[in-house]
């Protein structure tokens, strides 16, 4: 019985006591039973009140596990398909005109909304890339990938991230696995000629 413990720690807190570590394990125990009803709020505070009274690494490890269930609950409920694709859209207007810095937060926020959806990630990484900032890019690319490994959007600006790096082999290995994906992809072609052009011109020394 979660509230009759709830209701039994609350006693035991009001009468008080002249050991510090009795008090710690009465707010402990009521933190426990609180987190067990996913009052996370209410049990984040009596974690840190048994800690006030005396600090031990179980109820340390208790507050740590309460924060980050906290954290994912808050996180789950701002999820929205509805609201995640209207952020896109918006990012999506940015984007076309150039607005990149508005674009990347419009989708960051359909990320919020919903991080399970590869081209949210995809979309902000070409932003990103628009921006210069390829290391983001890059981070965004591999993220969209862990969703969907054969996107065929996110493994082309990974390679064109490669490409602006300078780091030609690889962006020449990502833009054929997306050939054996879509052997005609225009792209990607033009992706790999204008790669070997910028090696050979390397190793002439232009």
């Amino acid at each position: 019985d979660l509230d009759g413990c709830i209701a039994t720690c609350d006693e035991a807190i009001a009468k008080g006591s002249k050991s510090f570590e009795l008090v710690a394990k009465a707010y402990a125990r009521k933190g426990t039973a609180l987190h067990k009803k996913q009052s996370y709020e209410d049990a984040i505070q009596c974690f840190k009140r048994s800690l006030m009274e005396h600090r031990t690494p179980e109820i340390l490890d208790k507050l740590t596990k309460c924060e980050k269930e906290f954290e994912k609950k808050k996180a789950e409920d701002y999820y929205d398909d509805e609201l995640a694709n209207k952020a896109k859209e918006e990012g999506n207007a940015f984007f076309k005109e150039d607005r990149y810095p508005e674009a990347i937060k419009c989708y960051t926020e359909a990320i919020r909304r919903n991080p399970k959806e590869a081209a949210f990630y995809s979309n902000r990484a070409a932003a990103y890339m628009k921006m210069g900032e390829y290391n983001e890019s890059m981070r965004d690319c591999d993220e969209a990938l862990k969703i969907n490994p054969n996107f065929v959007k996110a493994i082309t600006r990974k390679a064109t991230v490669y490409y602006w790096r300078k780091e030609y082999h690889k962006a020449i290995e990502w833009y054929e696995k997306v050939l054996k994906l879509e052997p005609d992809n225009e792209e990607c072609k033009s992706g790999i000629a204008r790669t070997q052009s910028m090696v050979l011109n390397a190793m002439s020394g232009g």
